[in-house]
């Protein structure tokens, strides 16, 4: 129950940026959908980035004690 609690504060946050949006600029709808849904993305991709970091970093191979860097390729 917690997590539908915490899904649904979320949607009202979203819902009251939206209206503020909308009441604050000349755009329409359709011309700030796109860069909105860019910036959720991108705060998903984030989360989702951070939640499995640790555990890459944590597997790595070492070389005489040091770790090689992270590349994009671990996140696959």
């Amino acid at each position: 129950m917690a997590q539908l609690e915490h899904i649904e504060a979320i949607e009202r946050r979203l819902w009251g940026a939206a209206d503020t949006l909308r009441a604050n600029s000349n755009f329409a709808s359709n011309e700030y959908f796109l860069p909105v849904m860019g910036l959720i993305f991108l705060r998903h991709a984030y989360s989702r980035y951070l939640a499995v970091k640790d555990d890459i970093e944590a597997s790595l191979p070492t070389r005489g004690g040091i770790k090689r860097e992270l590349t994009k390729e671990d996140f696959s």
